[in-house]
């Protein structure tokens, strides 16, 4: 039902409890016709409470149906399988650029003494963390970032450049332990919480997902597990995007050659 509804009955109902305090007032003598108006007046308020808990479960439902879950996918850097997913989510940004409110790369692995540990050791969690910064403080370069130093080993700092990376800023938010590691800790608190140990894992809307449902590790299948859970789908959902398996490894090239067409595969326990 509408507010306007609301109110009028509301104006209704103060009406009538007036028109009997009145009637009470004046017909004392008549209980009966007192006690119809007192009933009325209770069925009135019943039902006005009966709609208006409707009405809170109908808005209720419309922000939950509103509320697009984020697609997350859980990662090492140095983790071809990683690499794999990321490129698939960095070609389906390209492709389509409002796709990157709903989808976040997340990093597996652990704090020890303020330092973040990763499964592949320290220049992965080295990467790790720089990533993790731009993720969270320069989050317009992130995917431009991810997709430049994926094609090539080593490339991180040049990468940095030619995609408009504040360095400096991105430097102070890895030595500050309230700032990088922190962003870091968010990451491997969920990680734990959603049991993830392989690279890449898919969380959808906090739940595990499997991406080979939905197109594999492709951009028009990160796409699609973003548009599963959509009521109203926007207009992106009906763009076709690349459906070709993303490389795995370094490459500097999207699509995966027969040498690496092992896609389905991940990395194991990062413990």
């Amino acid at each position: 039902m509408k507010i306007k509804y609301f109110a009028v009955l509301v104006v209704f109902v103060v009406l009538i409890c007036g028109f009997g305090s009145v009637v009470k007032a004046q017909t004392t003598d008549n209980q009966e016709l007192i006690n119809q108006i007192k009933l009325q007046i209770t069925k009135l308020q019943l039902q006005l409470k009966i709609l208006l808990l409707q009405q809170e479960i109908n808005q209720t439902t419309s922000q939950n149906s509103n509320q697009i879950p984020m697609l997350e996918a859980y990662v090492v850097a140095r983790c071809p399988y990683g690499l794999q997913m990321q490129r698939a989510m960095a070609e389906a940004v390209k492709g389509q650029p409002d796709l990157a409110k709903y989808i976040k790369a997340r990093y597996i692995g652990s704090v020890l003494e303020n330092t973040i540990t990763s499964m592949h050791g320290e220049e992965e969690a080295a990467e790790n963390l720089r990533q993790i910064c731009i993720r969270e403080e320069q989050p317009a370069k992130y995917w431009d970032y991810v997709g430049c130093q994926m094609k090539a080993s080593g490339t991180e700092t040049s990468c940095e450049a030619s995609t408009g990376v504040d360095s400096s800023k991105l430097s102070a938010c890895i030595s500050d332990v309230t700032r990088g590691v922190s962003y870091a800790k968010e990451d491997f608190d969920l990680a734990e919480k959603y049991s993830i140990l392989g690279s890449p894992t898919m969380i959808l809307g906090g739940k595990l997902i499997d991406e080979s449902s939905y197109g594999g590790r492709s951009a028009d299948g990160v796409k699609s597990m973003v548009c599963s859970r959509f009521e109203t789908k926007p207009s992106f959902c009906s763009q076709a995007l690349n459906v070709s398996q993303a490389a795995v490894s370094f490459s500097s090239a999207y699509e995966k050659s027969s040498s690496n067409s092992l896609s389905s595969g991940g990395c194991g326990s990062a413990q």
